[in-house]
């Protein structure tokens, strides 16, 4: 086989042929392209050349033609140099209209102004040009999102902290505390300076409507030596405190959550039990962006005030 020098046939190459093809005509090619006929019909024969076979058929008697290896070899051509021209202007518009984002997911019942504010603050300084947002679903919802990458970065309560098990996500725990738990002010339990898990078991719990979480408080109530008596479950977290309605009924909650800051209740953190928030991103993320987000995360995190058990 004849070597070939592709290096040799370029767009250029490629434009003069599939134009000579379209118009069948040497002479209204060269005008299409700007060109004079002798340079035009030149420049096929090197072209040729090159390649080791003809392309067209001409002659002073007869019309110029596509061989069947050139017919082949033109509309290849044309295919390709549609493909680029499109790619450019896809380019183009990606640069016009793209702005580097970065979504961070987060519940409803999280305290905002504590701990995601502050991130978002100081990335902004940081990236005045990346476009940040903070949507509010639930923890499966977000862990979702990371997957069909609508969001980029969860922030959560850990308590369902498997469901980013995957080989997909990866999680880390960024800020800690103690599970805290409240009850109204009235409440006897509430004159006390501490209170231990132990001391609950003559409480009523209200709990969120989430079988993971009523697990998890079963397991922490056994470990105590009793089973919790349940008198409400709460569709949601978010707005959780405002279900307490008796002088002997309790909820469970931290400082990262915005129930924790109901003026109405008293507050105990439990020893011994640890809470706090686990940021979740996709294993192989490719946005720099989101990296940095989570760096400034780690950052901000790292602070006395996020590190407290």
């Amino acid at each position: 086989m004849k070597y070939v020098d592709f290096k040799g046939i370029g767009l250029f190459q490629m434009e003069t042929c599939v134009t000579v093809a379209r118009y069948r005509s040497i002479t209204k090619a060269a005008s299409a392209l700007h060109t004079s006929q002798p340079a035009l019909s030149k420049k096929i024969t090197q072209i040729e050349d090159q390649l080791g076979f003809t392309l067209f058929v001409r002659g002073k008697n007869t019309n110029l033609r596509t061989t069947p290896a050139g017919q082949y070899l033109c509309a290849e051509w044309d295919r390709i140099l549609d493909d680029f021209r499109t790619s450019f202007d896809n380019a183009a518009e990606i640069q016009k209209c793209k702005i580097e984002h970065v979504v961070v997911a987060t519940t409803p019942s999280a305290q905002m102004s504590l701990f995601i504010s502050p991130v978002v603050s100081e990335f902004r300084q940081i990236y005045p040009n990346v476009e940040l947002r903070v949507d509010n679903c639930s923890i499966k919802n977000a862990k979702d999102r990371l997957l069909n990458a609508t969001a980029d970065v969860v922030l959560v309560n850990p308590f369902l902290s498997d469901l980013f098990e995957t080989e997909e996500l990866c999680w880390q725990m960024v800020a800690f505390c103690p599970l805290s738990v409240g009850m109204l002010k009235t409440n006897p339990l509430a004159q006390q300076e501490a209170i231990a898990v132990a001391d609950l078991k003559t409480q009523y719990f209200v709990l969120p409507q989430n079988t993971t979480y009523i697990q998890q408080i079963n397991d922490l109530c056994a470990a105590h030596g009793f089973t919790p008596s349940i008198s409400y479950y709460s569709k949601f977290f978010h707005g959780i405190s405002m279900c307490i309605g008796t002088n002997n009924e309790i909820f469970f909650t931290d400082r990262f959550l915005q129930s924790y800051y109901n003026n109405n209740c008293s507050y105990f953190d439990l020893p011994d039990t640890q809470s706090g928030i686990m940021m979740a991103v996709r294993r192989h993320e490719a946005n720099l962006y989101v990296k940095a987000f989570t760096d400034t995360v780690l950052k901000v995190f790292s602070r006395p005030v996020f590190t407290t058990v």
